[in-house]
């Protein structure tokens, strides 16, 4: 981990640069760097657990230690990136949705969002036990900071150690504004994590079954309510999906949603996007 510093002045609206980042980083491979908002003398001092700088720090210690109790890639079974590789084909071209995630979440300052973590709605939603479906729904106006609440959510949920999937609609991108998308993005996640799930797809693969020109309540019935929910999943499985609004046929996607009212699976999904009549 790499911190470099910086201070607010009081005289501008802009920060003074203490430390450059390039001065800071050493070299490592996945190496995380951080901006803290201190000098030389601060940096390593906290005024309280309430502190930006020590929820910083903090978070990272939380994902490093998240990190070093997942299984270590090296101990797969190598015959899990092949596996992945045939899903992917299978699948068609989709989109890292990493790339969506770091979009949105480099946008996040220090001290915000961190509001819905004491937020007593989500708190229930995140702190659930039962082995059923639950999904929480979160509106909020144009340009309020939707998305980039979303990519919050998610990176706790992953430094805490949960497993969480998730998809970005994005404005104007008519070729991933669409369920199936959003449905083969899901699948492909949930399967590079979960070998009984790779295997019923591998399985559907191997049946001949095309994805890519399959409609939406086949890609549906088969990929979650025939395979994911006959899974036997034992922690909560977070699915995020932002900007739904942006989707045309979200009312479909929620219509096929209430498949899991009856299902027994601790699935947990966070719907963000405006208000809308449904």
């Amino acid at each position: 981990i790499s911190f470099y510093e910086t201070l607010e002045t009081t005289t501008v609206a802009s920060s003074t640069m203490i430390l450059q980042k390039e001065s800071s980083i050493l070299g490592y491979p996945d190496e995380i760097s951080k901006p803290l908002d201190a000098d030389h003398h601060d940096v390593c001092k906290f005024t309280s657990k309430e502190d930006p700088n020590y929820i910083c720090v903090r978070d990272i210690l939380q994902h490093l230690v998240a990190k070093a109790r997942s299984p270590d890639l090296a101990t797969v079974d190598t015959n899990a990136t092949d596996e992945l590789h045939r899903l992917a084909a299978m699948f068609g071209e989709l989109q890292d949705p990493a790339v969506d995630l770091d979009h949105f979440h480099e946008k996040c300052m220090n001290d915000t969002c961190s509001w819905v973590l004491e937020e007593p709605t989500f708190r229930t939603f995140l702190n659930d036990s039962h082995q059923q479906a639950r999904i929480l729904w979160c509106t909020g106006k144009p340009g309020a900071g939707k998305s980039v609440l979303t990519s919050f959510i998610v990176d706790r949920l992953r430094t805490l150690g949960l497993r969480c999937v998730f998809f970005f609609f994005r404005f104007g991108d008519q070729r991933r504004n669409n369920i199936n998308t959003l449905l083969l993005s899901l699948a492909y996640q949930i399967a590079s994590s979960e070998p009984s799930y790779r295997q019923r797809l591998l399985q559907m693969l191997d049946e001949g079954l095309n994805f890519q020109r399959s409609a939406t309540h086949l890609i549906w019935q088969k990929l979650f309510v025939s395979s994911l929910l006959k899974t036997t999943i034992s922690e909560p499985l977070y699915i995020a999906i932002d900007a739904l609004d942006e989707c045309e046929t979200s009312p479909l996607l929620l219509k096929l949603l209430a498949d899991l009212a009856n299902t027994k699976s601790p699935i947990r999904i966070l719907l963000v996007s405006r208000k809308t009549h449904q």
